[in-house]
């Protein structure tokens, strides 16, 4: 089985972009919705992204905004690539790219009623995510629909595996599926409270332990490449392909 990658998503703290890194996170996510309770502001996300290592993809995470506030984002924070997380149509991420052609883009699907794993095939981005049928945008912890997900991957290689993603899954989830990189977000944040106390998920903090247990996890599958201390030798950037597979 090929390398998977591992993206970490809804950061908010340098501390925690950093132990990402050295656990060996290829991909670390911003995300950019105002109306989300992991929201960074792009200006507070530049000086942790200007600390990443080389080869670290960075990446803002958006929900239908306008193509003028992710020129501007993008601007601002310094990311690499561009991840739409909401209704965006085809015709949006190409005008995307033409506004923004060293950026990447990633386009996120829901596995809902009705979804049609060609959809994600045929739509112009760079590298798609598959993540949870649910209310709003991501971050839900609820599980995407792994066979949804296995019948993309085998069209996409790249595709991203995401959705209620945590260590005690996620080896399952890489033999399954399949996917290039897993995305973790609400998997590894930190709690607030225990016992009689009602536990409360910290949005846009990471828990040391969870991270660890995570890789260990991914690292289980066979798939992971080891951590690096930061300022080492640079990461190889993410590789986004568009290949499909044919005859299998």
């Amino acid at each position: 089985m090929a390398e998977v990658k591992v993206k970490v998503c809804g950061l908010t703290d340098a501390g925690d972009a950093r132990l990402a890194v050295e656990l060996g996170a290829a991909m670390l996510g911003f995300n950019f919705y105002p109306r989300s309770a992991r929201y960074i502001a792009p200006a507070e996300a530049r000086p942790i992204i200007a600390a990443m290592p080389a080869g670290i993809e960075t990446v803002g995470v958006f929900v239908n905004a306008t193509l003028e506030e992710i020129v501007s984002a993008a601007a601002a924070s310094g990311i690499a690539t561009v991840q739409l997380h909401g209704d965006e149509p085809a015709e949006f991420c190409r005008r995307l790219k033409q506004r923004l052609p060293g950026v990447s883009v990633i386009k996120a699907f829901r596995t809902e009623a009705g979804f049609v794993p060609e959809t994600a095939a045929d739509y112009p981005a760079d590298a798609v995510l598959i993540d949870a049928a649910c209310v709003g945008f991501g971050g839900s912890g609820l599980q995407a629909d792994w066979e949804c997900a296995r019948a993309v991957a085998a069209l996409l290689p790249a595709a991203i595996l995401a959705g209620g993603l945590t260590a005690g899954n996620v080896a399952a989830a890489i033999r399954r599926v399949r996917p290039g990189a897993v995305d973790v977000c609400s998997g590894v944040e930190a709690v607030s409270g225990s016992g009689s106390i009602s536990i409360i998920s910290i949005k846009g903090r990471k828990d040391s332990v969870k991270m660890h247990e995570f890789f260990a996890a991914v690292r289980s599958a066979g798939t992971a490449k080891p951590g690096r201390e930061l300022g080492g030798s640079p990461g190889v950037k993410f590789a986004i392909q568009k290949e499909k597979r044919s005859g299998l």
